[in-house]
């Protein structure tokens, strides 16, 4: 698999610090009655998924309960693509705003990306991940199915968040995140996947296929088994299945991370 992921001023997914799919939580509690005022549209911050066509421009974003859905909106010239986040607030000023939603938005491009540079409003640009390098799963849990949300997990490795919870920072190297739930239990997986290798020294050896990999029983704080996480290095990407659902094992995770093609 060749290494084209590139690196520019690169960000990652986010995390809120409890477990939870994207989007269960909605209006903060403090919302008061009022005329609404616009919220400022902001930049794009992470990296940003170019998709098999080359014209889909999909990238993580965060809003508050006090938001509507924004939308991403993308301004080409010849030599770069600037994507910009278009906001609107439907709660007024004072309102405190406690629930949030993260998603993968998209937008299509009126010509392929190509070597076009992809800028943050702005900013610098921003490091660009090729769907077309990413290894697709051959099989899933019964009744799991990807999401358009960010799944949060303050566990995972790959997964970096600030202190407001709201942006995404910038991670050490280049990664893609997918998000997966259903389940008889209605848990939570995802597999991300990581330029280099960055396969944590701890947990269970194992293999997958013929790499040597690291299974990591993830706990809460109380001790209780929350899910696995498997993380191994193909020679040019570190790729890990994480899962948060008790009716999974890791023989599941196990046949999740051999099915990647």
């Amino acid at each position: 698999m060749a290494h084209r992921i590139t690196r520019a001023g690169v960000v990652t997914l986010t995390a809120l610090g409890t477990v939870a799919v994207a989007g269960l939580s909605a209006w903060g509690a403090g919302y008061f009655d009022g005329a609404a005022s616009p919220a400022a549209n902001s930049a794009v911050t992470g990296e940003v998924l170019v998709g098999t066509d080359g014209r889909t421009l999909t990238a993580s974003v965060f809003w508050s309960g006090c938001e509507d859905r924004p939308s991403l909106i993308a301004q080409e010239t010849s030599r770069a693509v600037t994507l910009e986040v278009v906001r609107h607030r439907h709660a007024p000023s004072e309102a405190v705003c406690d629930g949030g939603t993260a998603q993968h938005l998209s937008v299509s491009l009126r010509q392929p990306l190509g070597s076009r540079q992809v800028n943050q409003g702005q900013g610098p640009g921003v490091g660009t991940v090729l769907a077309a390098d990413l290894r697709q799963p051959g099989y899933l849990p019964a009744g799991y199915a990807q999401t358009p949300d960010v799944v949060f997990n303050a566990d995972s490795p790959t997964v970096h968040v600030d202190g407001s919870g709201a942006h995404f920072v910038t991670s050490p190297t280049p990664s893609w995140q997918r998000g997966y739930a259903g389940g008889i239990s209605h848990g939570v997986m995802w597999i991300t996947q990581t330029a280099g290798d960055s396969v944590p020294t701890d947990g269970q050896p194992v293999s997958v296929g013929s790499h040597p990999a690291r299974l990591i029983v993830v706990r809460s704080t109380q001790g209780q088994q929350l899910g696995e996480t498997l993380t191994w290095f193909d020679g040019s990407y570190t790729l890990t299945v994480q899962e948060q659902d008790p009716s999974m094992t890791a023989g599941d995770v196990l046949h999740v991370a051999q099915a990647l093609h």
